[in-house]
Order: C-alpha cells, then sequence, then structure tokens
C-alpha cells in the first residue's frame, strides 16, 4: 500500500462519523465474546492449576516493570497472558475467515490480520491493585 492508498482509505474509515469502522469493531468484538464464552471455563481451570507449578514460577519471575515498581509482584499477569492467549491462538482461525499471523513484532500480544482488519489483542490479568471491574480493549482495523 502507498501513500496515495492509505491516505484513501483512511478518509473511507472516517467517512459517516466512522460508522464504518465502529461496526467493524462491534462484528469482531461480538464475534470474540462468542468464541470466549465456550471456552471460559477451561482459561479459568488452565489458569488456577498454575499454582501447582508455582516452584517454577518463584524461579523465573518476571522483571519488575511498571512507574516505581515495590518488588511484590508475582508473576500471575504473566501467568494470565499464556493461558489466554494460547487459547485465543488455538481458536482464532475458527472464529475469523482468512486469518493469518504476520511477521510483526510483538512480545505477549496477539496480533493477526483476517480479510478486512488487522486485530491486537493484549491481555491482561489483574492483580490485587488492578481494579477488577475495569476492561480496556484496543483494536487495529485495516
Amino acid at each position: 500500500m502507498n501513500a496515495a492508498e492509505y491516505q484513501a482509505a483512511r478518509q473511507r474509515l472516517l467517512e459517516n462519523n466512522c460508522a464504518e469502522l465502529l461496526n467493524l469493531e462491534e462484528s469482531i468484538t461480538n464475534a470474540l465474546i462468542r468464541s470466549i464464552l465456550p471456552i471460559a471455563s477451561n482459561i479459568k481451570s488452565d489458569f488456577d492449576s498454575a499454582t501447582n507449578l508455582k516452584p517454577f514460577w518463584d524461579q523465573y519471575a518476571p522483571v519488575q516493570r511498571g512507574h516505581r515498581p515495590r518488588g511484590e509482584a508475582y508473576p500471575w499477569g504473566e501467568v494470565g497472558e499464556k493461558v489466554v492467549e494460547g487459547h485465543l491462538y488455538s481458536i482464532m482461525p475458527q472464529v475469523f475467515e482468512g486469518v493469518r499471523f504476520l511477521g510483526v513484532p510483538y512480545g505477549h500480544d496477539i496480533r493477526f490480520s483476517t480479510n478486512n482488519a488487522f486485530i491486537h489483542i493484549d491481555a491482561k490479568s489483574t492483580g490485587p491493585t488492578d481494579n477488577a471491574d475495569e476492561v480496556v480493549i484496543n483494536l487495529a482495523l485495516k
């Protein structure tokens, strides 16, 4: 895609108060919810079973990150990312047509393209100092 094609696609998405973009985002979000609900108990079970591996995680705790870390972090955020992302990777080809896992740089995030979108899912786990009632979702669409 060259610069002119990008600008044309961008302008099309911005038309009609971003209606096309919002409809696509809603469609993708609904598809994700419908696909995750049937496997939610499996995800929870796998997450909960990580306590059996506590000695392993003690040895390989993540580097303290964030603003002024207190050194109290336990790697359950990492456990959550591994468990949730593993399940999501396994079902995405059944949820969306044309799923491709492109060679883009990424860490724990899930990034893939479909026939009409580039989707970026950044799974997070909450801990005792987080707001358990908060969900933050960002989608990048192509």
